[in-house]
C-alpha cells in the first residue's frame, strides 16, 4: 500500500491497479457529473476516497458514486462555484449567526502562516453553548454544515493542487474545562448526527473523506477514556486512527509543536500566537473570511 505521505501522483502510480478498478467501477458518466470528478480534481478526490476507504477500490467507488449523487441532489457544485466567484463567504452562509453565537472555534483566517500546507482548526467543546446549538432547527443545521464542509474542501483542493500533496486539516480539540456532565451531551449529539443522515438521505461525513490529517485532543481529563469510547464509534475509522489524546499540557505542547509552527499556535495552547483566534460575528472583512482555517502545518 502506498505511503499516504507521498505526493498525490506517486500514491496513485504506486497503486495503479487499484486506481484502475476504482475508476472503472465509478464510470466516466458519474465522474462527468461533478467538478470533483474532472480535470485536476479527479486525482485528488479519487485519492481521498481510496485512502479514506483503505484502498478498497470497489467500496471506495460506491462511496464516490454516493457522494456525486449528494452533490447533484443538493447543488453542491453550484455552491462551490459561488464560493469561487466570491458570492458566498462564511459570514453569508445560511445559519452562520445562529451557529457562531454558540460555537467557540478558530476564526476563518488568523492572518499567520506555518510550515507546509495543512490548515489548522481549533475547537473548545466545553465552552460551546450546547443547548443553543441543539436548538437550531434541522434544516438550518444541515444547510450550514453543507456550506462549511464545501468551503473547507475548496481550500483543501486549492492547497492540494498547489502542493501536489493530499492536504487535510490538523484539528485541535481543547478539552480544558471538561467535566463529567459533558458525557451527557454525547447521546444528543449522536442523535443529531443520526437525524441529519435521515433527513439528507446521506452520511455527509462519507462524502468528504480525509478531512483531517491529524487530530489532537488536548487538556483532556482523566475520565476522557469514557468519553472517547462513546464518541469513537461515530467517527470514520480513518479519522479515529489519527486521533492523539493528550492530557499532560507539557506533552501536548511538545507534540503539537512537532507538527505546528509556534507562531501559528495560540499562546493558551503553548504557542507564540497572541492575536484573536476565535471566530467572532463582527469579523467580516475579506481578510477574515479568506480561509476556513487560520494557519498551516508541517
Amino acid at each position: 500500500m502506498a505511503s499516504d505521505t507521498l505526493p498525490v501522483a506517486q500514491q496513485l502510480a504506486a497503486e495503479s491497479a487499484k486506481v484502475s478498478v476504482f475508476l472503472a467501477a465509478v464510470g466516466e458518466d458519474v465522474l462527468s457529473r461533478s467538478v470533483v470528478g474532472q480535470d485536476s480534481l479527479r486525482d485528488i478526490w479519487a485519492l481521498r476516497f481510496l485512502v479514506g476507504f483503505k484502498w478498497q477500490p470497489l467500496l471506495a467507488a460506491e462511496k464516490f458514486k454516493t457522494m456525486v449523487e449528494y452533490r447533484v441532489q443538493f447543488g453542491i457544485d453550484n455552491i462551490r462555484r459561488r464560493m469561487q466567484d466570491g458570492e458566498l463567504v462564511p459570514s453569508s452562509f445560511p445559519g452562520y449567526s445562529e451557529h457562531h453565537a454558540a460555537y467557540v472555534h478558530s476564526t476563518f483566517d488568523l492572518g499567520v502562516s506555518a510550515r507546509g500546507g495543512n490548515p489548522v482548526a481549533i475547537e473548545c467543546p466545553p465552552r460551546f453553548h450546547h443547548d443553543a446549538l441543539l436548538a437550531i432547527d434541522g434544516h438550518t443545521q444541515d444547510t450550514y454544515l453543507m456550506h462549511v464542509m464545501e468551503w473547507s474542501f475548496l481550500q483543501l483542493d486549492k492547497a492540494s493542487i498547489k502542493s501536489g500533496d493530499l492536504i487535510g486539516y490538523v484539528k485541535i480539540f481543547d478539552c480544558d474545562g471538561c467535566t463529567m456532565k459533558h458525557c451527557g451531551l454525547i447521546r444528543p449529539w449522536a442523535q443529531a448526527c443520526s437525524d441529519r443522515s435521515k433527513r439528507l438521505g446521506f452520511n455527509i461525513d462519507e462524502c468528504y473523506p480525509e478531512w483531517f490529517s491529524k487530530v489532537f485532543v488536548v487538556n483532556s481529563p482523566s475520565f476522557f477514556t469514557v468519553i472517547w469510547k462513546m464518541i469513537k464509534p461515530f467517527l470514520p475509522a480513518r479519522t479515529a486512527e489519527k486521533v492523539e489524546v493528550l492530557s499532560n499540557r507539557a506533552k501536548a505542547k511538545d507534540r503539537m509543536l512537532k507538527t505546528i509552527d509556534p507562531k501559528a499556535l495560540p499562546a493558551f495552547l503553548g504557542g507564540d500566537f497572541v492575536g484573536e483566534w476565535r471566530m467572532e460575528l463582527d469579523r467580516s472583512s475579506p481578510r477574515n473570511v479568506d480561509m476556513a482555517a487560520m494557519s498551516h502545518v508541517q
